[in-house]
């Protein structure tokens, strides 16, 4: 497998471990309007909402600050996983390939009703040396989809398995260099460098053709705006909350 940052894309968990690490700051806080309640209430509080995050805080250490649940895409092949026990399926060895939604749903943290949870499972079929086939499984995410690393690229299930079939279905190399570099999207640092305005003029907005939902800078003409995820000119409308300052 090529080594080089710009022969691959890297997918990972971006969303979640942002939403992880919004809430082990909100836990503390919860904590201690809790305890508002009484001093009683401190020790129940810390109880609970001691044992949640130190549950939460090594989901985030050992899941989403690993790279053991990242995707990585080359031009031989994809890696599931980094590192030691990843698993290497060649593009060549790749059969058919499908996603599904699967649902679970367990009771929520203050014992009234359930959270039902989402996730985008991705089927891969493949051929070993022993000509058996396989089927590999990927828990893709939680949050609609994943982020190329150090890039603005948005990958839901359905597009990771466009980009797949068509490095899958190619025998250039060079093809599948190209497709790799146009599939990384805006770098994290060019798509801050092109927010440098007021808040009122970042709104978030959606593409319509890879489903991301970014800020975008309209103090530029909508022409001129496209997509950070897949440079599409699809994008949505802002919404105009202060027209006299978005005008």
């Amino acid at each position: 497998m090529h080594e080089d940052e710009h022969t691959k894309i890297i997918l990972e968990k971006r969303y979640s471990r942002k939403i992880t690490g919004c809430m082990l700051f909100v836990l503390p806080v919860a904590w201690l309007v809790t305890g508002l309640v009484g001093p009683p209430a401190y020790l129940v509080g810390a109880v609970f909402y001691g044992l949640l995050f130190l549950a939460l805080l090594g989901k985030y250490i050992f899941k989403d600050l690993s790279d053991s649940e990242n995707i990585v895409i080359t031009p031989v092949g994809v890696h599931l996983g980094e590192g030691f026990g990843s698993i290497k399926i060649d593009w060549c060895d790749l059969g058919e390939l499908y996603t599904k939604t699967h649902t679970s749903s367990h009771s929520s943290s203050s014992g009234h009703g359930e959270v039902v949870v989402e996730t985008d499972v991705i089927y891969l079929e493949t051929k070993g040396s022993d000509q058996e086939e396989h089927t590999h499984t990927i828990d893709f995410s939680q949050w609609g989809g994943r982020f190329v690393k150090d890039h603005m690229a948005f990958y839901t299930a359905a597009r990771v398995i466009d980009m797949f079939k068509k490095l899958r279905d190619t025998t250039s190399v060079e093809e599948r260099l190209e497709l790799i570099k146009n599939g990384k999207g805006m770098s994290i640092a060019e798509y801050k460098e092109n927010l440098q305005v007021p808040f009122w003029n970042r709104p978030y907005l959606t593409c319509y053709d890879c489903g991301s939902e970014l800020r975008y800078n309209t103090k530029l003409p909508q022409s001129e705006r496209t997509c950070p995820s897949c440079g599409s000119k699809e994008i949505s409308e802002p919404i105009k909350i202060f027209p006299d300052k978005q005008g």
